[in-house]
């Protein structure tokens, strides 16, 4: 089901790529990682049972690895076809920072924990 909800994005997405506000995009990118590690980080660290057993670079780990998108664009799809006005650039940067989300984050993810997890302390998340 989520294999056909992704196929879907993609043939909507293609013309809602091309627009100008990619540096907009990036930053809604880079805030949506910002907020998933404070998130994750505030929890993790607001239990002591977790504050032992989950380090911040496991938070930071955790916070990379969310690759999150479908639900956002279902949403706007769905507000998009009930005809809301100004929807045409909520579409672009929504559709443009899932696959920023997409592909920088699957593409880090193995660096990114091999130098966070390798650094002599073996961490591990348990």
């Amino acid at each position: 089901m989520l294999s056909l909800l992704f196929l879907l994005i993609g043939v909507e997405s293609t013309s809602y790529l091309a627009f100008d506000n990619w540096g907009l995009a990036f930053l809604i990118f880079v805030a949506s990682l910002l907020v998933r590690f404070l998130i994750i980080t505030g929890a993790t660290q607001s239990f002591p049972v977790w504050r032992d057993k989950i380090s911040w670079r496991e938070s930071l780990l955790l916070s990379w690895s969310g690759l999150k998108g479908s639900m956002s664009v279902f949403l706007i799809l769905n507000l998009h076809s009930k005809e809301a006005q100004g929807t045409e650039l909520i579409l672009s940067l929504a559709f443009s920072a899932v696959l920023l989300s997409l592909v920088v984050q699957s593409v880090g993810i193995h660096p990114l924990s091999k130098k966070l997890l390798n650094r002599g302390e073996n961490n591990t998340i348990r």
